[in-house]
């Protein structure tokens, strides 16, 4: 749970510094929005790929416990039919 935080804020800081910089350059209204978002997104790719990969690693985990979970009930009430 602690990299899904992590990633999150650093997505946000990120956003951030491309908002506050395209405010800087002269950008405005929706247009600031619209390349902040753009921009972030892009960077985000290279700079936060590590992040990226813990992140799916934990969601993966998750998964596979919750089905590992629904399998055992499933299992379970089968031998209680019986």
């Amino acid at each position: 749970m602690r990299a899904v935080l992590v990633y999150t804020a650093l997505r946000a800081a990120l956003f951030a510094a491309c908002l506050g910089v395209l405010y800087v350059v002269g950008a405005r209204g929706v247009l600031l929005l619209v390349l902040a978002v753009l921009l972030s997104g892009a960077l985000s790719l290279p700079l936060l790929s590590r992040r990226r990969d813990a992140v799916s690693e934990v969601v993966v985990r998750r998964g596979d416990r919750i089905r590992a979970r629904l399998d055992e009930a499933a299992a379970g009430e089968d031998d209680e039919a019986r």
